[in-house]
């Protein structure tokens, strides 16, 4: 623990209780979470299976960075019109209204897309969930529909967001 008082901007010092409490509270945190693949209604009981299911985090303060792999086998009963999204993040995020958060995808396959689509998401407000993208530089950005990440699709994401 630190055994000294800090000075602060203003010329103040911090007690070393201050200083105590303030060093719990941004010491990092790490584990590991399971992520999911999700359709809109969020649940992880609609019969999908996987290859691989794989996460980590690290927590600093109120900043939480993830890391995952999500490889599926079977949709099972996931309503294939609406959005992919992929759900377990260990923290609800943060209900600002001026960031979502963005996810990086460092690596897709078995994807139903076409060539030159990117795929990419954001985490939602106030969720524990990436809602997934994809990129044209014809159509813009639009929602990567559950139909799109075929049997054995696999992504490979990354990305930060302010946990509530």
């Amino acid at each position: 623990m630190v055994s000294q008082s800090v000075t602060g901007n203003g010329g103040g010092g911090l007690s070393e209780a201050a200083v105590d409490v303030r060093v719990a509270l941004y010491a990092p945190t790490s584990g590991t979470f399971t992520p999911v693949l999700w359709d809109a209604t969020a649940s992880s009981s609609e019969s999908q299976t996987y290859v691989a299911q794989a996460g980590q985090y690290r927590k600093i303060g109120d900043m939480v960075h993830y890391w995952l792999t999500l490889e599926i086998s079977s949709l099972g009963t996931l309503t294939t019109s609406e959005q992919a999204s992929v759900g377990g993040l260990p923290f609800t995020a943060d209900t600002g209204t001026t960031h979502y958060p963005i996810g990086s995808i460092g690596y897709a396959a078995g994807l139903a897309i076409s060539a030159g689509v990117a795929v990419g998401g954001y985490v939602g407000q106030a969720s524990t969930k990436v809602l997934l993208t994809k990129f044209s530089a014809t159509a813009g950005t639009s929602s990567l529909l559950v139909s799109e990440f075929t049997a054995f699709g696999r992504i490979i994401l990354s990305g930060a967001y302010i946990a509530a």
